[in-house]
């Protein structure tokens, strides 16, 4: 032992090694500091780039959605003038203010115009191409695009989206198309870029195009606010023309080559993708650091900043850092300076410390036992007391043999003793045996302890009856579900085998609790967590059994609308056909046609059954594609009216639809036919000669709400609640006894639920039905 002296020399040793060994940490450390503070610099940077990105992003979207929006409206005035001649000019002057309207509503955009083919939307006119432009904070309307002169046909941004050897008749790839940057020699006399969209007509050909020109003043507007610091500036190139869109700092360049720049003319162009990119540049003898990203896909954008002011605003946390530092410096010398006595009494204290790491073992949750190296018992904790039945000072009495099964040898025990006492770490199964003869399943972890030349062993014995019982439980939870269903069992090993690489990662960390009291803290946490994933794979195997129960429902729900409403229709065009082919020569004309009447209905009524299993089937599956979007709602409308046009004339129903020109609706398309089609089928089966039904559109917030209202039969509170149970399927006959297919309401509710909406019914009997679908206006297409 040293002497107090000998104390005092030795610690002010150590104090001037540390002092030495913290001044290089020290040094270190303000190094790495201003590194970090470097690299997050450049990252916030770099974020703040992609988050500018994502706004061109967001904008470049928003210019294709309301080009596409101005086709579509083209399309639809198209066919109201194809369809009513006699009321030509009211259609034409409806187009105008349509046009006049949407010009208005986007002041971020320099013109808007409808080219159509020759002759297409007047008959007239070789060229008729009215267009509307923002001067002077007024929109200005013309037709002097409209002629020979200009001949809009021959113009890049015309050939560029519908060239002049397309086929009319075929969709082009694409439905927006991005002109290069040009100066209008026009009206506007600005440089701009013209996006344009493919009109198309009910059967798919192409009758002009519709474009929204984007003036580079008003997106400079737009990029002239995107700074990160007070000098820097921004740039906005168009790949395929390789103009310069937008340049904050000159802005005599728009227009011109990017490479005449010097220092953009090594922009990597082709690598930067979805990546931003940067580097050292200079400028006038100062240096820039340019920092730029390909994500808009035909734009790259990037902002150049002075690297000065880049790190100028470190400089405040390097202060404050040096500043810590010596304060944290002269503490710990004045520390070191003046407490090297209580430092000693420290170490004299060592021996309390030993006390409390012992009244700590006594609170582990394992039972704990130190042996010498004859292998008798010189300590044991609390929990082997509880665990064995045994009294501390029985324990004393005790060997290791003792306390195990008889199954196990006493040469075996002492083998375990003698290899931890030559340096070994040993792990085992064992099953241990209490005071009273129960035995149980353990698991021991020998260590060796060695402290001035003497040896002893540390044994931690843990406990595993629950655990082996929740082992038992899940190979038994396992067989009974591999009866059940074959399709779970690899999931199931695979969880099994995970389990055990937990507890295999549990004991890797219960070695360690002998050394630190963290370490028996981090051991409970570790036993928490298993039994949270051991719960939490109880639950996963519930929902299995649940979506199992699920598919066998559908299957058989399946299997009765193929059998049932499938096998009637095919029966009477079988019956009808075999009867024609029978007495055909012998029927009357009245006959005749009656029967071929059924033939068609039946048809007719096969055909939109097999559709509707179809559409069903692929909803059942998760395999039909969901693509929301703005679309206009009164072609879709007006579009399922025609389809039924036959039917309706037949029971003299009027349809009235009582909703703008210009709504929209957020959704997927195909699906929203879907719903509307089966809907408006439904009301017209149900509602009686000279009715009435009725289509409204109304628009909160949150949701839009399409309504359809039907003076037909009407129902009761029990008729809607079976309709809404999406689990059943059933046909009525209509009011002339047709035919429904048994699966139209089935796809109304599945593709409502695709967009995350609802479908209310009003209804009373001999007065009629008024079915509402609320539509969030904006949809999670992931979560869906």
């Amino acid at each position: 032992m040293f002497k107090n002296n000998n104390y005092k020399n030795f610690l002010s040793g150590i104090f001037g090694v540390t002092i030495i060994a913290f001044t290089i940490i020290i040094a270190l450390a303000i190094y790495i500091f201003y590194e970090i503070l470097i690299t997050s610099r450049e990252k916030e940077i770099k974020l703040t780039l992609q988050s500018y990105t994502l706004q061109l992003n967001n904008h470049k979207d928003k210019y294709n959605n309301r080009v596409r929006r101005i086709a579509t409206i083209a399309g639809s005035f198209y066919e109201l003038a194809k369809s009513n001649s006699a009321d030509f000019k009211n259609v034409e002057k409806e187009l105008l203010n349509v046009i006049r309207k949407t010009t208005m509503q986007q002041n971020k955009i320099t013109g808007i115009g409808i080219w159509f083919e020759p002759y297409k939307f007047d008959k007239s006119k070789y060229f008729y191409g009215p267009y509307t432009y923002w001067k002077n904070d007024s929109i200005i309307f013309t037709w002097d695009y409209s002629n020979s002169d200009y001949n809009y046909f021959g113009w890049h941004w015309y050939q560029n989206a519908l060239p002049t050897s397309w086929n009319r008749k075929e969709v082009r790839p694409k439905d927006t198309y991005w002109s290069d940057l040009f100066l209008d020699i026009g009206s506007t006399k600005e440089k701009m870029i013209t996006i344009a969209s493919p009109i198309y007509d009910n059967s798919n050909e192409i009758v002009g195009v519709a474009t929204l020109d984007i003036g580079t003043q008003k997106l400079m507007s737009f990029i002239s606010e995107m700074k990160i610091t007070n000098n820097s500036f921004s740039f906005l190139i168009q790949n395929k023309s390789k103009k310069i869109i937008s340049f904050t700092k000159d802005p005599s360049q728009i227009l011109n080559d990017y490479y005449t720049i010097p220092y953009l003319k090594n922009l990597d162009f082709q690598n930067s993708k979805d990546e931003t990119k940067s580097e050292t540049i200079k400028i006038d003898g100062k240096s820039y650091i340019i920092y730029y990203s390909n994500s808009l896909g035909d734009m790259l954008y990037g902002i150049v900043i002075p690297k000065d002011e880049i790190i100028k605003p470190l400089w405040k946390y390097f202060y404050w850092m040096i500043a810590v530092v010596i304060l944290i410096s002269s503490i710990i010398f004045v520390v070191f300076k003046f407490s090297i006595d209580k430092i000693y009494n420290l170490i004299e204290k060592n021996k309390q410390l030993s006390s409390y790491f012992y009244n700590i073992i006594d609170n582990a949750p394992d039972s704990i036992i130190i042996l010498d190296s004859d292998g008798n018992f010189n300590y044991v904790n609390d929990s082997f007391c509880g665990l064995y039945e045994y009294s501390k000072d029985e324990a004393k009495t005790l060997s290791f043999e003792k306390i195990s099964s008889e199954f196990y040898p006493e040469h075996l025990s002492i083998e375990y003793l003698s290899q931890t006492l030559q340096g070994g770490e040993l792990d085992f199964d064992w099953v241990g045996k209490t005071k009273s003869g129960v035995e149980f399943p353990a698991l021991i972890r020998m260590r060796l302890l060695e402290s001035e030349g003497q040896k002893q062993v540390l044994s931690v014995i843990t406990d595993m009856t629950e655990i082996v019982e929740v082992e038992n439980e899940l190979k038994q939870l396992n067989q009974e579900l591999e009866e059940r269903v074959e399709d779970r069992t690899v999931m199931l090993q695979l969880a099994n085998e995970n389990l055990e690489v937990e507890v295999f990662e549990r004991k890797k960390v219960e070695e360690n609790l002998i050394k630190t009291n963290e370490e028996l803290l981090i051991l409970n946490q570790t036993i928490a967590n298993d039994s949270k994933k051991l719960y939490k794979l109880n639950q996963e195997l519930s929902r299995s059994e649940q979506l199992l129960r699920e598919a066998n429902f559908t299957k058989d729900k399946f299997f009765s609308i193929i059998a049932h409403d499938l096998r009637n229709p095919l029966h009477a065009i079988k019956f009808n056909i075999d009867f024609l082919n029978r007495d055909f020569t012998r029927m009357e004309q009245n006959y005749l046609s009656e029967l071929l009447k059924n033939t068609a209905n039946a048809t007719n009524h096969l055909h939109e059954l097999l559709e509707n299993l179809l559409l069903w089937s692929s909803s059942q599956s998760k395999k039909i594609s969901f693509n929301p979007q703005n679309l206009a709602l009164y072609p879709i409308i007006s579009e399922i009216v025609n389809l039924y046009q036959q039917n309706l004339t037949k029971k003299k129903i009027e349809p009235v639809i009582s909703l703008a020109l210009e709504t929209d609706i957020y959704g997927d398309e195909n699906m929203i036919k879907t719903i509307l089609r089966n809907l408006f089928s439904n009301s017209v089966k149900f509602t009686p000669n000279n009715g009435k039904i009725t289509f409204k559109f109304s628009q909160s917030y949150d949701e839009s709400v399409i309504s359809i209202t039907d003076t037909g039969v009407g129902m009761d509170q029990n008729q809607i609640n079976e309709l809404l149970n999406n689990n059943t399927s059933r046909s009525s006959l209509g009011t002339s006894n047709e035919k429904g297919t048994g699966l139209g309401i089935l796809l109304c509710l599945e593709f409502i639920e695709y967009h995350n909406g609802r479908l209310e019914i009003e209804s009373q009997k001999g007065i009629g039905s008024e079915f509402k679908i609320f539509i969030p206006n904006t949809i999670n297409k992931q979560k869906v």
